[in-house]
């Protein structure tokens, strides 16, 4: 029987808990900590978006300072964000140069697992790269990720990620706008940018690592 997974979205309701102790305009600070727009706070606040690691800690903190300055203010309890002890993350399928071809998800017996990096918490999975197209040092090594964006927000913007398309086709892209409305361009360091596309969804990779 498989271990249940923790409930993503604990870290949302603590934080918009604390939120209800706060003044007008700390949305804007935070969203301009964490370097996201203010509807993307709005979303994580909503439980609509999930929280990374990284913004988990920036958050923590903001929280803490925020805290600080209100005389009487009470402390929700909360479970902080630790280095991970979760031993191996389940890998879900792959991708190969330019996305033409993918297996993702796989089949349950399919299945496999990887050692662990050291920032993944209980929602984080794995797909194996095969091909160059981020270079050839990377092919055959594992990209992590947890926080899924669907429908696509545009912090994502600018950063590395696993990209779901309409079509099926799963590739890692870097993302940037394009000048046709809801679109966007994808872009690797050895083929040719793929564009003015529609992102079905959307998670950044937040570490890569060797087999």
């Amino acid at each position: 029987m498989k271990t249940p997974r923790k409930d993503p979205y604990a870290k949302n309701r603590w934080l918009a808990q604390e939120f209800k102790q706060f003044g007008r305009g700390s949305k804007g600070q935070l969203a301009k900590l964490l370097g996201v727009p203010n509807s993307a706070v709005t979303m994580i606040l909503q439980s609509k978006r999930e929280i990374s690691v990284e913004e988990g800690e920036i958050i923590d903190n903001f929280v803490d300072q925020k805290l600080n300055t209100i005389p009487g203010a009470s402390k929700t309890p909360r479970k902080a964000h630790r280095k991970s002890t979760i031993g191996e993350v389940q890998v879900v399928g792959y991708v190969t140069a330019g996305g033409q071809e993918h297996r993702l998800p796989l089949p349950s017996e399919d299945l496999d697992t990887v050692t662990a990096p050291e920032n993944v918490t209980n929602q984080t999975v794995a797909v194996q790269i095969r091909g160059k197209s981020m270079g050839s040092l990377f092919d055959r090594w594992y990209a992590f990720y947890d926080d899924i964006r669907s429908p696509f927000t545009d912090d994502l913007v600018g950063q590395l990620c696993v990209v779901g398309l309409p079509d099926g086709r799963v590739m890692i892209k870097k993302i940037s706008h394009s000048r046709k409305a809801g679109h966007f361009n994808l872009l690797s360091e050895t083929e040719p940018p793929i564009r003015e596309v529609t992102i079905d969804w959307a998670a950044k990779v937040k570490s890569i690592a060797p087999r």
